[in-house]
């Protein structure tokens, strides 16, 4: 019996796409000149996210948009990450005016011939205009704005009401109010600024919500009592401040019992460490929270990228101090991404290990532990052997995988190290 031969094209179309969706983006560019069938599907993955970084590419990529059917039906994720600075430099100049309405209109048709697309994200509000101002995505859930006009943000909204993750930009004016009455039943994360908090009185099912902290507000008790009146569901939060602020962690815990992620980022630029007065007053206000898991300090300036085992060392007495007042708490994360978690049945905090800072603190304490207490004696059984082994052997001799995870991978790790006792682990095993 003799068959005939098999081609690429024999396979189901559903494969096809499989197999291209994990290419390389050259390939898949390449595929999209074999066939009208392969053409096809490669075209659907090549153009399902859309990620434009200059204006050169923006226009190149609209263009295909505009005019390719299938290239425009195929996006589901859209990135145009031009910034104002570079669009400024086009708009700037003699004649100008003219490349920016044909750049203007050849952003809109593209954007017009995408029907399905889920997610949008822009960083110019040159872009937002369009986006805001004339285009309907039937199936969009995620858009993050960076366009400061409230009233052409609430007829965006009014013609989206099935978003799930909406991000307002910090300097978005709304006057007249034109975004009080807007309702969006389906919204589950929301950034906003503090003086737009009066938006959450339609009381979307929030879980998360994200809120920059206006410097001159200072109406903390106020406003977090608004949001656990209005969105009870909320379970992270996550507050940009110019200062780390007490009185906004009191308000944090009196009003919000509920919520089990807590992230406070200083974006200011002076005095980004945190006092052991800060955290002592901050482990009496933990005492309120019965479901807390996660709790973050986070600065975006002037922290040390790879700290020392004695920068780590103050971090493990924080994470000591705050373990104590909240026992629901499992994770603790401090400024240059420094992250504790709590182990299992044992009083103790360890770092991720994966970092060498995190390495250096382990081979620190088993030192001093050989000498005097430490916490780290209350872990026994196969995890301190496990734990022991990596800081002896400088991180080679790695029995329970301590260097493939990080959080909150980290934490399944140390369960199942538990359960199974390192015996039953061999060298460089790790955990799946």
């Amino acid at each position: 019996m003799t068959h005939g031969r098999r081609t690429l094209t024999d396979l189901p179309n559903e494969l096809l796409f499989e197999i291209f969706t994990d290419v390389s983006c050259s390939t898949q560019v390449s595929l999209c000149t074999v066939s009208s069938t392969i053409h096809a599907i490669a075209t659907l993955v090549l153009y399902r996210t859309v990620v434009a970084q200059d204006s050169a590419r923006l226009v190149k990529v609209c263009k295909t948009l505009a005019t390719n059917a299938i290239a425009g039906q195929a996006v589901r994720h859209l990135f145009v990450l031009v910034n104002e600075r570079t669009l400024a430099r086009v708009r700037l100049g003699a004649g100008r005016s003219l490349y920016m309405s044909a750049f203007c209109r050849i952003i809109e048709r593209a954007l017009l011939n995408m029907p399905n697309v889920v997610s949008i994200t822009t960083l110019d509000s040159t872009i937002d205009g369009i986006v805001l101002g004339r285009c309907t995505f039937p199936g969009l859930q995620v858009f993050y704005s960076s366009f400061e006009d409230g009233a052409a943000t609430a007829a965006f909204l009014r013609r989206h009401p099935d978003i799930r993750t909406l991000q307002l930009p910090r300097g978005l004016v709304d006057e007249g109010d034109a975004l009080r009455d807007i309702r969006l039943h389906r919204l589950e994360c929301l950034s906003l600024s503090s003086n737009l908090l009066y938006l959450l009185s339609a009381r979307p099912p929030l879980s998360s919500l994200y809120i920059y902290w206006d410097p001159n507000d200072a109406n903390f008790d106020e406003k977090f009592a608004q949001v656990a009146q209005s969105c009870p569901s909320v379970e992270e939060l996550k507050v940009y401040q110019f200062d780390w602020s007490l009185p906004l962690i009191s308000a944090i815990f009196t009003n919000l019992k509920g919520i089990k992620s807590l992230t406070i980022v200083n974006t200011g630029i002076r005095n980004p460490g945190l006092r052991k007065g800060f955290i002592k007053s901050t482990k009496d206000m933990l005492a309120q929270s019965t479901q807390l898991h996660r709790i973050a300090f986070e600065s975006v300036f002037g922290v040390p990228a790879d700290p020392s085992h004695h920068y780590v060392d103050r971090w493990f007495e924080a994470a000591m101090m705050l373990g104590e007042a909240c026992p629901s708490l499992q994770t603790c994360s401090f400024p240059s991404d420094i992250t504790f978690f709590r182990l299992p049945d044992d009083d103790i905090w360890i770092p991720e290990l994966w970092r060498s800072c995190g390495l250096d603190w382990l081979k620190a304490v088993f030192d001093v532990a050989d000498e005097e207490d430490h916490p780290i004696d209350n872990i026994d059984g196969s995890l301190r052997y496990a734990l022991r082994t990596f800081a002896d052997s400088d991180g080679e001799l790695d029995l329970g995988g301590f260097k493939m995870f990080k959080m909150p991978e980290m934490r399944k790790a140390i369960d199942v190290i538990t359960l199974m006792g390192a015996g039953n682990l061999s060298i460089g095993q790790g955990l799946a």
